[in-house]
């Protein structure tokens, strides 16, 4: 054996990606590319991606028997320079002191960190009366200078100073304050450091809490003197176990309230920056001894020592090589060997020379650096290929590019490292569990030495927790051999399935109206078997009290509104013959009780299953559950369940086997996750043993100003957090990629589909084989429309995620719609290039206009209006090449991304159209909507007022009897003047007998924030004559569709009633009124009104019901223009990018999707004095949680009558200002009034009379938000009257004045007035010379 000293060569000492963790008594280690312990000797290897470097020049000398002249003949056969990065530590301290300020009302907190960075305190607090574990936002004079507010829920202030950094917080008594809690972040590399793994607590009221976290203070500490601190007292009972020589006290009276004087703390800091260094080596291959000659050389300083082995034939085990070793060399475990470097002259480096045997195939090592810390090749061994069966150095320069393989996604499952680490912790931790029993057991020892103990725990449960942390960033720089990805017999698991597997969604949000829906899919299976799918996921089965099956009851009933329990058992089998797996969609978050309790709440449960409130979380206020605390967020509509009661997972586990057994269902598709910790999912899979399980945890996307934020990381962690709290058993429906792909296609950002590290940006990014990716389903598409994927460009969604790893799922109706051919033609793409969901992808362009990306080295995929070639070299591209031409074909430049509309080709007219109504809407916005609400509510105050005296007096008939339905008859309570007109709106023109003959004087009445809509009121008259809709390109004159799409203002009438049944959307243009009175005139039966990029209309006194969604084409617009549409959604009246726009007295029902639908930044709206009857999304107001621009949108909704058959949407709002005054609600199915997105809501004067449905009775739905989001969101209610059990649920800020007593000269309650003043709602018959 042979040793050399080798020239030193020059370190590089670049920091990058500094990592902090607390150190409470020794520096917790983490692994980034580098390991706690070495691999086991029987670990299969992985080719490390290697980056040429120079040649080192190698000196050699004599120094033992063993020695072998290097010579200058010898062939070299391999050379290589490794990177490393070697973590170098800094120690600091992060301080927190809580001083008293000048007096007991006041005090002052202080954090500091003495390391250098750009630190920001991330924080918020507890306020006194708050039962949940939410942060809250402090009140603004509480926030020092600098600080920005972070959503609606915490506070992040940057730390001030130089050589230590601080920040100061003042605190008062008058703000309620129970807790602060706060992380300190490193801004420069997105680190944050916690307390024992969890957020910093400093309560300030008693017994807050009982965490681990809270620091500085005692539980029984209290530093509110007065009545504050009595109170709280009161609310917050102490737990704490009295100590030797107190009484106990059930009532808590034998803890003492001390005050706090103020503390200081320091705790233990450690910033981790990771260093580059290079290991360079070179083999030379004796052509006399056929031995090799290995050289490896580094710039690391200290003792490095090399853990190392060698490998014969393919088999890539570690083995030892045969004697003699070199010196300082010791054999581990008989598995590898250790050899202490040689240090170089001047201690800048470590190098060492190692002769081995000919017919090796490989030499393979890691560096050790100490006891703890490991070096390797990018979470791999570094592998050296010697002589036999390997490329010479010429050979491999020729091959090297099509050698380099891009590194893929690595599972966390496939790292045995992680595991092998954490054993000895678990160890330890169980150890320690021993000890506290023996010693409870023993009773030997204080509760101070039983504290201490699960200290100790808690702290290496948080370095495990840490490691396995610290690990994900590893998880994508780890290649996946082709024989894991192609072959389809691999072992299928409930994350995954095979890996092959592409999901139907079987259903959307309508498919229980049809009432067979299961018949209708059972018709359908041998054609979603043909176009490839290998999963079809069903709706929930079981009797529910929302038609669409997410409000379960009787689990055991399956006899829903999509068919029978026969029906359902026929359907999965018929699916099983065509070869699909089945999924069944269980609702395990949520359940809707049969019963009330003894205290009328409804938390009593029929059926099989009859649990009472101990199945209810505790923490749900409003079904007084007698169960633990929810594990997760709660879902308001309905009990959520506690998970924890092993009677209620019981319970579960024997249904979910149940309907295994009985319907043959392969797995699951798990509602709400989010509402319940993912480890009770585990559990519930381990019994049922699922084929194939994906869960739902929807969460709200990063957003700064309203702008998406490129860094999605905080978003996918939320989600990779539940899929290992599920131990991988589930996979996870992959938000983050339908929020990023969803805003990179309609926005023209293709660069947001590559992350800081040039891999996807979703959790297909870090977890692909977990994720399931989607761009629509029956929430964000279908009539929902939540949050619905860019119309006309969903084949750029589908080429991206039918293409990339992951769990591709295709929505129902794209399926059946004009994609069925494009889809099919993706899922035979991949089927045939074998892409599974745990394929390869490099990243090869992410640019504004264009991205690019290649598959497995098989598929190279482009979509957006950029260009891009495939990369050239050994690849032939003959397939790619088909497919980047298709989707060139199917993708094309955005000009205004943000209105989209249904236009299938967004010509330089139409953009000029809509920043020409864009700039409309802006200048149409009321920057003081308050203002308009108060005008409105004195009008109809003075318009009651009015009334004579026996109107005030007498009680309204309506209401007396609720007939909400009834019509007055003709001549019923006429008022002195003979006017029948009860609401302002009506009353400004409806007790004109000359009404026909002053028709525009309709246009002086528009009220709300519509008012200034006057229509066609400059314009000429236009006689509609023919009912017809035959030429939709050139309208023929006298027909509906002529009169709206010309250029010039008119009021629009008819000769005569009649229907008009429309062929396609009928485009209205600017400065129009279609005004329907004196005849009866239905849309219907065919398309609806369409109102985009227009201002000033009025549709008035028109009936529009039973509308379809059209398939779209070229249609006219204006005389001016004509242009491609996209399939219509079936609106009856919808307003894209519209401004002064009022709707009155129009009946509307029954449309294929909405009644009224406004969205897309229109505003000044006004719908009023209309009747809405069986429909299921009335009114949506506000298309998009991700589209700020409709802060602008201000809508008033008064005097209507929500009627007979509707379920929700009443209206449904995002981020605007929402009037709703004065209507009528009957008997909703769901519920009335709902938002997302901050919108304001400001309900007076309604009537709410909720149905008997117990489930039902709540007016508001924020549709799953969490409680933290909206609770600062302004929805209030004054004067309303509910009935039949029915409540508001009110958020945020009072209102700022009460405008009901502001104008009037009496108090009264408006919603009394209610039935009198939607009396007329709807279509009303006028006859001419009469008052109508």
């Amino acid at each position: 054996m042979s040793t050399v000293t080798i020239e030193p060569l020059a370190g590089h000492y670049l920091q990058r990606s500094p990592k902090l963790y607390p150190n409470p008594k020794k520096t917790s280690q983490f692994s980034l590319n580098y390991s706690r312990r070495p691999l086991s000797g029987t670990a299969t290897l992985r080719f490390c991606d290697y980056r040429r470097r120079r040649t080192v020049p190698i000196r050699a000398r004599s120094t033992d028997a063993a020695v072998i002249e290097t010579s200058e003949q010898l062939d070299v056969v391999f050379t290589e320079t490794f990177s490393l990065k070697r973590p170098e530590r800094a120690v600091g301290k992060i301080s927190i002191r809580l001083d008293k300020g000048k007096d007991e009302e006041n005090w002052h907190l202080s954090v500091g960190c003495s390391l250098p960075g750009k630190w920001i305190l991330h924080w918020g607090v507890h306020y006194t009366d708050d039962t949940g574990s939410e942060w809250d936002q402090p009140p603004p004079e509480m926030r020092p200078p600098g600080s920005m507010a972070i959503k609606d829920y915490a506070i992040e202030t940057p730390l001030q100073g130089e050589a230590f950094q601080e920040v100061k917080i003042d605190i008062s008594s008058k703000w309620s304050i129970g807790a602060i809690n706060f992380v300190l972040k490193d801004e420069e590399t997105g680190v944050w450091y916690q307390h024992r793994g969890r957020d910093f607590k400093i309560p300030l009221v008693d017994c807050l809490d009982d965490d681990a976290n809270i620091i500085g203070v005692k539980k029984e500490s209290n530093i509110w003197s007065g009545s504050l601190g009595k109170l709280s007292n009161i609310l917050l009972n102490p737990e704490a176990s009295p100590s030797k020589g107190e009484s106990s006290s059930i009532d808590g009276s034998g803890a003492k309230n001390r005050r706090l004087e103020g503390f200081y703390e320091e705790h233990v800091i450690v910033k981790e920056t990771l260093v580059d260094n290079i290991v360079n080596v070179s083999v030379k291959q004796c052509p006399e001894t056929a031995k090799n000659i290995l050289c490896i050389d580094t710039d690391i300083p200290g003792n490095v020592i090399l853990h190392w082995g060698i490998c014969k034939g393919d088999t890539k085990i570690w083995e030892l090589p045969a004697m003699p070793y070199p010196a300082e060399t010791v054999v581990f475990k008989n598995k590898a060997l250790r050899t202490l470097l040689q240090r170089k002259e001047g201690g800048n480096g470590s190098s060492g020379l190692f002769t081995l045997d000919g017919g090796l195939s490989g030499f393979v090592f890691v560096v050790k650096l100490d006891e703890n810390t490991w070096l390797n090749c990018n979470g791999d061994d570094f592998y050296v290929p010697l002589s036999n069966g390997t490329l010479h150095l010429e050979e491999r320069k020729q091959n090297e590019e099509s050698n380099s393989s891009q590194l893929a996604n690595r599972l966390p499952e496939e790292s045995q490292e992680g595991s092998v680490y954490t054993d000895e912790i678990i160890k330890e931790i169980r150890s320690l569990v021993s000890d506290i029993s023996s010693e409870k057991s023993r009773k030997t020892k204080n509760k101070v030495t039983q504290e201490t103990i699960l200290q100790e725990i808690e702290k290496l449960a948080a370095e495990a927790y840490g490691i396995f942390r610290s690990s994900i960033p590893t998880i994508p720089e780890i290649a996946v051999s082709d024989s894991e990805v192609i072959q389809p017999d691999v072992k299928v698991t409930s994350g995954t399935g095979t890996g092959f597997e592409i999901l139907c969604q079987g259903f959307n949000w309508e498919s229980h109206k049809s009432g067979r829906w299961y018949k209708e899919l059972h018709e359908k299976a041998a054609e979603l078997s043909s176009l490839g799918f290998s999963v079809i996921w069903l709706p929930p089965p079981t009797d529910s009290v929302s038609p669409e099956g997410y409000m379960p009851r009787d689990l055991y009933n399956l006899n829903s509104r999509y068919g029978s329990f026969d029906e359902l058992k026929v359907t999965v089998k018929k699916f099983h013959e065509v070869g699909i797996k089945v999924l069944g969609d269980v609702v395990l978050n949520h359940r809707c009780a049969s019963e009330r309790n003894q205290n009328g709440i409804w938390n009593i449960f029929g059926g099989r299953l009859n649990w009472d409130e101990r199945a209810v979380v505790a923490d749900d206020p409003h079904f007084q559950g007698r169960g633990n605390k929810s594990s997760g967020d709660n879902f308001h509509a309905a009990p959520n369940i506690d998970h924890s009661q092993e009677f209620v997972r019981k319970d579960i586990r024997e249904w979910l086997l149940w309907l295994r057994e009985e319907i043959g269902y392969d797995g699951w598709r798990l509602d709400f996750v989010r509402g319940f910790w993912g480890g009770y999912v585990k559990d519930y899979l381990e019994a049922t043993e699922p084929y194939f399980a994906v869960g739902e945890f929807w969460d709200s996307l990063v957003y700064t100003y309203g702008e998406m934020d490129h860094n999605q990381d905080p978003h996918r962690q939320r989600i990779i957090d539940w899929i290992n709290a599920t131990n991988g058993t589930a996979g996870a429906f992959d938000v983050t990629t339908k929020g990023i792909l969803h805003s990179a296609i309609e926005r023209c950002e293709y660069w947001r589909l590559s992350d800081q590290k040039g891999k996807p940006p979703g959790v297909v990014g870090w977890w692909p084989s977990r994720a399931v990716t989607f761009i629509e389903n029956h929430d964000t598409g279908s009539t929902q429309g939540h949050w619905r994927f860019p119309g006309g460009k969903e084949m750029q969604g589908y080429a991206y995620i039918l293409t990339h790893p992951g769990t591709p799922s295709v929505f129902f109706d794209h399926i059946f719609s004009g994609y069925q051919s494009e889809i099919g033609n993706l899922i035979s793409l991949r089927k045939r290039n074998k892409i599974s969901c745990r394929s390869m992808v490099v990243i090869t362009k992410a640019e504004r206009d264009v991205y690019a990306a290649v598959i497995d080295d098989k598929v190279a995929v482009k979509i957006g209006p950029g260009h891009y070639e495939p990369p050239s070299g050994h690849q032939r591209w003959k397939m790619a090449a088909e497919v980047i031409f298709l989707f060139s074909l199917l993708c094309f430049a955005s000009i205004i991304p943000k209105l989209y509309a249904n236009i299938a080709d967004f010509d330089p007219y139409l953009e000029k159209r809509a920043e020409e109504a864009l700039q409309s809407s802006l200048a149409a916005y009321n920057e003081n909507p308050e203002a308009v609400t108060q005008i409105f509510n004195k009008e109809v105050g003075e318009t009651i007022l009015n009334g004579t005296r026996r109107h005030l007096k007498e009680e309204d008939k309506e209401d007396k009897n609720e007939k909400v339905e009834k019509d007055d008859k003709e001549g019923d309570e006429k008022s002195v003047d003979g006017c029948k007109a009860y609401n302002p709106i009506d009353k400004c023109w409806r007790c004109d007998k000359n009404w026909a003959n002053n028709r525009k004087a309709l246009a002086d009445c528009a009220r709300g924030f519509g008012h200034g809509t006057t229509g066609g009121k400059d314009g000429k008259f236009y006689v509609v004559t023919d009912p017809s809709d035959n030429n939709v390109e050139e309208p023929v004159p006298g027909t509906l569709r002529h009169a709206v799409i010309q250029e010039e203002p008119l009021w629009i009438i008819f000769e005569k009633s009649m229907i008009i049944k429309l062929k396609q959307e009928l485009m209205i243009n600017n400065d129009k009124t279609i005004d329907g009175r004196g005849v009866s005139v239905h849309v219907a039966y065919g398309a609806g009104l369409t109102l985009q990029f227009v201002h000033n209309v009025i549709v008035h006194n028109i009936r529009v019901h039973h509308i379809l969604s059209k398939d779209g084409g070229m249609i006219r617009d204006s005389v001016k223009h004509i242009g491609l549409r996209t399939v219509s959604d079936g609106d009856a009246i919808s307003l894209f990018g519209a401004n002064r726009i009022w709707i009155d007295h129009c009946t509307l029902t029954k449309g294929a999707d909405g009644l009224v639908d406004a969205i897309m930044a229109s505003t000044a709206i006004t719908i009023s004095n209309c009747k809405f009857n069986h429909h299921n999304d009335v009114m949506l107001l506000g298309a998009n949680d991700a589209f700020p621009q409709d802060k602008i949108m201000q809508v008033t909704v008064a005097f209507n009558r929500f009627g007979k058959g509707c379920i929700q949407r009443m209206p449904r709002c995002r981020w605007g200002f929402f009037h709703v005054v004065n209507n009528d609600y009957a008997k909703w199915e769901m519920y009335a009034i709902g938002g997302t997105a901050n919108p304001t809501i400001i309900s007076q004067g309604n009537r709410f009379k909720a149905a008997d449905n117990p489930n039902t009775k709540e007016v508001t739905n924020r549709n799953g938000a969490p409680e933290a989001l909206w609770r600062n969101w302004q929805w209030r209610s004054e004067g309303d009257l509910f009935k039949n059990g029915a409540f508001f649920r009110e958020s945020g800020p009072e209102i700022k004045s009460t405008p009901f007593t502001e104008h009037t000269t009496i108090q009264f309650e408006p919603a009394k007035f209610v039935g009198r003043l939607t009396r007329k709602a709807g279509v009303i018959q006028c006859k001419i010379g009469k008052a109508c």
